[in-house]
């Protein structure tokens, strides 16, 4: 006789769990940064961190003033206006508390730095006096019933800070233009010329605090208050943004490399990309226009940068942008500019970003948006508007812009893009550059 085990039903249902449990796929690690592309800003930055730091941050502001402290003519400046104190605190102690304020401070100082260096026509490294005089009356602060500071005065301020005795001069440092801690030595004599003197207060500090607390910030362009990790925070550091940068990293690295022009003097290219490339980039691809102005360029290229304790000292880095840095500046491209959805394009009837890109570039100035295909500027476009949709998506029309731009050839209109063909094109002209 057979004598068959019969099964049990727990035996049954334990079998199905096992054989349910092979079948079912390994469960995927969650999307961290550290195994991202942008993992190599903790080696790259000063703060070794995906984040600009407090403590960086506050190593720029003694940096700056650690020079301005060389400045004879500034510290003199001070401890005569000291002076006439009501205090009557010791020298040492009244540039203690300037320091104090210009410290609490300084955030919006370097950010202000930075725009306004942005809007000049030369240098996005230096303040010119054009844009000096843009800030002064932003702020309101020249008055024309002022004894000390009219127009003509802000002008003289803007000279003597600028002045660097013999022999203390930074090769970096131009002549006709602010470096930051020279932008401070003007913020501090602003405030004293504005509030001090017994107009309104005998205290340097005080006059210091007054400048900030009621011209500065109350005043100041909405887009030069920016920090740059709220961008990296609220919009960059996602596992989409990650994975659309992953899928054309071979494209968007030959991108990069191509546009490390060699400098003007001569001699061999620099590693990393300047702002010369970048704003080539921009020319190339037709991405600065009434909608997207080149000091908007600028600036995404200038807040893609991680912070870097002394730029004088590390000028190189302080003027020219990683890859991870790159990939961040086109970020902030794609979220400032007006990119319409997927829907917009299909509605507008355009095959794809770039089509509409290439219509688009037709149908700027009055009129336009009584033009076939025509898609209105978004309300999230700009700087500081809310934003509606997730960054990838607005990369992902950006890059189609990008791409499809440098690959056209005017002799071959009909050629459907290739992916390949553009990253081998690219490399040509990159090695045609030099090392």
């Amino acid at each position: 006789a057979v004598y068959t085990k019969r099964v049990t039903r727990k035996e049954v249902n334990e079998t199905r769990v096992k054989l349910q449990a092979e079948r079912l796929p390994t469960p995927r690690e969650p999307w961290t940064l550290p195994k991202s592309i942008f993992r190599p800003r903790v080696r790259e930055s000063d703060s070794k961190d995906f984040w600009d730091s407090v403590k960086v941050e506050e190593g720029m502001f003694e940096n700056d003033w650690n020079r301005l402290m060389t400045k004879d003519k500034l510290t003199s400046y001070i401890n005569r206006e000291n002076k006439a104190s009501v205090k009557k605190v010791d020298d040492a102690t009244c540039v203690n508390d300037v320091h104090k304020s210009i410290k609490k401070n300084f955030p919006l100082i370097r950010s202000c730095f930075m725009y306004y260096a942005s809007v000049g026509s030369g240098s996005p490294f230096h303040i010119q006096l054009n844009p000096f005089t843009m800030f002064l009356e932003d702020c309101k602060i020249p008055d024309t019933e002022s004894k000390f500071l009219k127009r003509s005065d802000c002008d003289t301020v803007f000279i003597v800070a600028n002045y660097t005795e013999k022999g203390k001069q930074e090769a970096v440092n131009d002549d006709h233009a602010l470096m930051r801690y020279e932008f401070i030595e003007a913020l501090i004599r602003l405030a004293i010329a504005k509030f001090g003197k017994g107009q309104a207060t005998t205290e340097p500090a005080e006059a210091v605090e007054m400048l900030f607390q009621k011209c500065i910030i109350p005043n100041v362009n909405t887009a030069s208050t920016t920090n740059p990790n709220d961008f990296r925070k609220d919009r960059l550091y996602f596992e989409e943004v990650d994975d659309i940068y992953k899928k054309h990293e071979k494209l968007l690295r030959a991108l990069y490399s191509r546009y490390r022009l060699p400098p003007k003097s001569g001699g061999v290219r620099n590693k990393m990309l300047g702002a010369d490339g970048w704003e080539q980039l921009a020319l190339d691809t037709g991405l600065v226009n009434d909608d997207f102005t080149l000091t908007d360029m600028r600036l995404c290229f200038l807040y893609s940068r991680m912070y870097v304790k002394d730029e004088i000292k590390d000028w190189n880095r302080f003027t020219n942008i990683t890859f991870v840095d790159f990939l961040d500046a086109l970020g902030r491209i794609a979220d400032s500019k007006s990119i319409p959805t997927t829907l917009q394009i299909e509605d507008a009837g355009f095959e794809n970003w770039y089509k509409w890109h290439v219509a688009s570039s037709t149908m700027e100035g009055s009129g336009a948006e009584n033009q076939p295909g025509f898609i209105p500027r978004r309300n999230s476009a700009g700087w500081g508007s809310k934003k509606t949709r997730p960054l990838y998506t607005k990369i992902e029309g950006l890059l189609d812009i990008v791409f499809r731009t440098l690959f056209f050839d005017p002799n071959h209109p009909d050629n459907p893009f290739n992916p390949t063909g553009l990253i081998s094109w690219l490399q040509k002209l990159d090695k045609n550059l030099g090392p």
